[in-house]
């Protein structure tokens, strides 16, 4: 059934006062219980959005957070019906540029903390993906290693994945990469810090190379023996493989 204009523009405009919080003229609605709507469903938001940034949360205290959540969605129109995507709209409102300035200045890690805190609401919420067919039994050495899908390589410019963000100063800064991995069993998500090396090795095996082909080309840019690089890989590989995150060997 099509709604009547006045009706759809009732909607309308009730809608926007939910979101901004800015009184108008709305036909049928009691003015001193207006108030009520923009409480109940910004709640909604705040509860979804704290949900999604809990450590964020802590750290900046529960005013300073009310006050960001409530700017953003006072200001921002959500671009996905699925209540929990707000955490992505929340997360590329703090980062576009003019937004938060002096906050992002005082705390310069807490755009890294806030990826991290996405990346793991992201891939809890992921649909599950096909796992390839490979054997349990092989060679790290002749064999082409199979790695889980349901994972991505990050990287960050402060520690987050290491550090609690008390402990973060401004002299951390630098290149962090960290593997993010929802592991098979109990699906949670593990976050391993990885060295450029590890990363580079992680990489390559999604394009499935063998191992050796891998530490011989890390060789030439390295200046590092192939053998020594081969040796430092193994214990790494075996720590992923202990994870799950090796699923297993093709020929």
């Amino acid at each position: 059934m099509q709604l009547e204009s006045n009706t759809l523009e009732t909607q309308y405009k009730l809608a926007e006062f939910c979101r901004t919080g800015v009184a108008t003229d709305i036909e049928g609605v009691t003015p001193n219980r207006l108030h009520h709507y923009r409480r109940l469903i910004f709640n909604i938001a705040l509860d979804t959005i704290s949900t999604a940034f809990p450590i964020s949360k802590k750290l900046l205290g529960t005013e300073e957070w009310r006050k960001i959540v409530d700017h953003f969605y006072s200001e921002t129109s959500c671009t996905s019906p699925f209540v929990w995507k707000m955490a992505q709209d929340f997360y590329n409102y703090f980062i576009a540029e003019n937004s938060q300035t002096k906050l992002k200045e005082s705390l310069p890690f807490l755009t890294d903390l806030l990826h991290f805190e996405l990346i793991e609401l992201e891939m809890y919420m992921m649909e599950d993906a096909q796992i390839p067919e490979a054997k349990k039994e092989g060679s790290f050495t002749e064999d082409k290693i199979v790695l889980h899908p349901e994972s991505k390589i990050i990287l960050l410019n402060y520690p987050v994945h290491l550090k609690p963000p008390g402990e973060i100063s401004f002299q951390d800064k630098g290149q962090f990469y960290c593997l993010c991995f929802r592991e098979p069993v109990a699906r949670k998500i593990l976050f391993i810090d990885l060295s450029a090396y590890f990363a580079f090795v992680i990489e390559q095996l999604f394009n499935i190379k063998l191992l050796t082909d891998i530490t011989n080309e890390a060789s030439a840019s390295m200046g590092i023996a192939s053998s020594d690089l081969f040796e430092k890989t193994l214990p790494f590989l075996e720590h992923l493989d202990s994870k799950g995150f090796i699923v297993g060997f093709n020929t």
